[in-house]
């Protein structure tokens, strides 16, 4: 009985809230049709129950209300519907409130990052597949933030959002792509105790051998803060070890161009192999700009999505303007990659060239 009870004060607090936002924001002339329409809506629901895909979906639309970001634009939409005083301040608010709703849409980011971001970061590792630059000694693995290294008591390593980078490093690695992984991943100063900020690629290194990974084919780049130190210090790494500078270069999708760019400039013959897509490749036509009805609905997912694009945007024009990225230089590498030979395939499983398992993984 208490369970049937709740239930139904549930649903009715849920009924006034969204009969509340309703009388808000349309004339009373129009609640008639609109109480028609959710009615049929429910009659068809009770004799038709609905696919997931449309659940999910009325999911994301009955909750938006409820949610902080959707609560925020319904409320700076009713305070434009009164009186701001001059039209000049009335203009800027919905200046501001359409950049913060298209900003939101998951669609926006999506077709943005398809279209210019990760659609070259796929042409780039297909292109790394049919025509690999002779045989890679290394793979670099670029891991910021690929795990979570806050706590440095624990024993084991818990993989982060960026797990991904680090599982698809694993299988080249086993896949015999190369017989060493370089990690690039510096400190984490947003994990910092007492003073002492966790060193990310020594979590990594942890949690590669976790994986399954020789000790002794690691190398640790323990200063790596982006892209272009991680460049640098892998280059002083391998002219350390007397590694030939053929790579594999794993990094995220949207920054896999900046990336490939970057490490052409230290003189490394660089096989691009992204991971951490956002979207989903290859595309082809333009179905791909048709939305589905979640990526219409304004979510913090999308203005986070919208912020990491936006991110990388500003990335490349500011190693463009520091001189570290050429974008004649893709085309060379484009061409200089379909003239060398093909690497031969490699059946064994890769040996630990650095002393074997159980060895201290070398660092910078």
């Amino acid at each position: 009985m208490f369970l049937i009870l709740t239930r139904f004060l549930l649903w009715a607090a849920i009924f006034i809230g969204f009969s509340y936002l309703v009388t808000l924001f349309f004339p009373k002339k129009y609640l008639i049709y609109i109480g028609y329409t959710i009615a049929t809506i429910f009659l068809l629901l009770v004799f038709f129950p609905p696919p997931d895909s449309l659940t999910f979906d009325l999911a994301q639309i009955l909750s938006l209300p409820f949610k902080p970001l959707g609560l925020f634009i319904i409320i700076l939409l009713n305070i434009l519907r009164g009186d701001l005083g001059s039209p000049a301040v009335k203009k800027r608010l919905v200046t501001f409130s359409i950049f913060l709703l298209v900003t939101s849409l998951p669609y926006v980011p999506r077709i943005v990052s398809q279209t210019i971001f990760e659609r070259d970061a796929f042409k780039y590792q297909e292109q790394g597949v049919r025509f690999p630059p002779g045989t890679p000694e290394a793979i670099v693995l670029l891991g910021w933030q690929g795990n979570d290294s806050y706590p440095t008591q624990r024993s084991d390593t818990s993989l982060a959002e960026g797990s991904d980078l680090v599982l698809h490093t694993r299988d080249l690695y086993f896949g015999g792509a190369a017989p060493r992984i370089i990690v690039s991943a510096g400190p984490r100063y947003d994990y910092t105790v007492s003073d002492i900020a966790p060193n990310e690629g020594q979590a990594i290194n942890r949690a590669l051998i976790d994986l399954g990974v020789s000790t002794g084919d690691i190398i640790v780049d323990k200063k790596g803060r982006g892209i272009h130190s991680s460049a640098r210090n892998v280059a002083a790494l391998m002219d350390r070890f007397g590694i030939e500078k053929d790579i594999i270069l794993v990094s995220t999708a949207l920054s896999a161009e900046r990336a490939l760019e970057t490490f052409q400039e230290f003189d490394m013959t660089v096989t691009p192999s992204p991971a951490a897509y956002r979207t989903v490749q290859p595309v082809t036509g333009v179905d791909f700009l048709l939305p589905q009805v979640h990526e219409l609905i304004p979510s913090v997912e999308g203005l986070e999505f919208s912020t990491v694009v936006i991110d990388e945007f500003f990335h490349s024009v500011y190693y463009l303007l520091r001189g570290w990225i050429s974008p004649g230089e893709l085309i060379t590498n484009r061409l200089y990659r379909a003239e060398l030979p093909t690497k031969a395939p490699v059946a064994a499983a890769p040996q630990a060239p650095f002393g074997g398992v159980g060895a201290r993984a070398p660092s910078l």
